[in-house]
């Protein structure tokens, strides 16, 4: 039978647990000190390493997310999506590169109290770029080359190889999704999709988990790395890398999308699960209202001098003009940046 902890030690546990959720990159040694602190009980670091153990916590490597990502616009691009768009509409797009350094392994058997160690390539050596375009079906496009890409190549690959599948919205493969790299902003490249009735859109800053096809670049990139008597022995740089690619299935696509949530966020009022429906519907609806706090207008009252009071807001979707919260904000940024 599990032990009945006391209501002091379930105060105890509660306290730890609250703590974790704050500071989640802590040392034991500082959870110690600041429990002490909390409670006026010092504990030592075995017996807080097995309380964590006790309540299901564990350690694990630090995920990074910018600190600049700001979580009203990904909510309202969310909302955008959910409303107006299905999956199978979008074709998303981004480069990726393959140097001598990607066919390292990251781990070795060596047996205990010796170092592992293995001499590798240090040096690039010649780089190739991949430009896939990633629908449901899988890559519909790809274009491998040596060296890196520009504007120019990337506009040749768009009008090349994925003009002609695409149809007019709202049919299938009518939508680029693409980041914020430079190359990718071009007024003329963005004319001509829309004069051909497609649409583009740019994901929100600093959101590279709503790209599913980060995932695929992963995914080929391990493949290399189990392959690496194949990658090695292949003359073909480019051929050898094209291999790689076929690895994507329709399956994994389609697993691609899910896990960067357009399966389920797909389609908005149109939602086939209600569930998901009920899940998404607050983001929807908190975008419109934002919307109206933007346009200055919430059910016939006017926010003050028009601001907008989300210190996080960026103008991003909808252009205004930079209210002095807005300053701040950017102030504060430039701030932690230089510490």
């Amino acid at each position: 039978m599990p032990k009945v902890l006391s209501e002091d030690l379930r105060n105890d546990m509660y306290i730890l647990r609250s703590l974790i959720k704050d500071k989640v990159n802590w040392y034991l040694d500082e959870l110690t000190h600041e429990m002490e602190n909390l409670t006026g009980k010092r504990a030592s670091i075995s017996i807080l390493w097995r309380s964590l153990r006790y309540l299901g916590i564990t350690r694990k490597k630090l995920q990074k997310e910018a600190y600049e990502k700001s979580e009203i616009i990904r909510a309202h691009y969310l909302g955008i999506i959910g409303e107006s768009y299905i999956s199978n509409q979008l074709i998303f797009i981004d480069e990726s590169a393959k140097d001598e350094r990607s066919l390292s392994r990251f781990y070795r058997y060596s047996s205990q109290n010796i170092r592992a160690c293995k001499k590798v390539v240090f040096v690039r050596g010649k780089r190739y770029t991949i430009l896939p375009a990633l629908t449901l079906d899988g890559f519909v496009a790809i274009d491998i080359f040596e060296g890196a890409y520009d504007k120019k190549r990337f506009i040749d690959f768009i009008l090349d190889q994925v003009v002609p599948i695409m149809n007019p919205y709202p049919g299938s493969n009518s939508v680029i999704m693409m980041d914020n790299a430079r190359i990718h902003h071009d007024a003329n490249l963005i004319s001509i999709l829309e004069g051909l009735g497609c649409r583009v859109i740019f994901l929100p800053p600093y959101s590279p988990d709503y790209n599913p096809i980060e995932t695929a670049f992963s995914v080929i990139k391990s493949w290399i790395k189990r392959n690496y008597d194949f990658m090695e022995a292949c003359n073909d740089p480019i051929y050898s890398l094209l291999v790689a690619c076929g690895q994507i299935t329709l399956q994994m696509a389609q697993s691609f999308f899910k896990s960067s949530i357009y399966i389920l966020v797909a389609v908005g009022s149109r939602f086939i699960e209600s569930q998901v429906k009920e899940k998404f519907q607050g983001i929807i609806r908190d975008c419109r209202l934002m919307k109206m706090y933007i346009d200055g207008d919430s059910k016939g009252k006017k926010t003050r001098n028009r601001e907008l009071y989300y210190e996080q807001f960026e103008d991003f979707f909808w252009k205004k003009k930079e209210s002095k919260y807005d300053i701040k904000h950017h102030e504060n940024v430039k701030r932690r940046r230089k510490l």
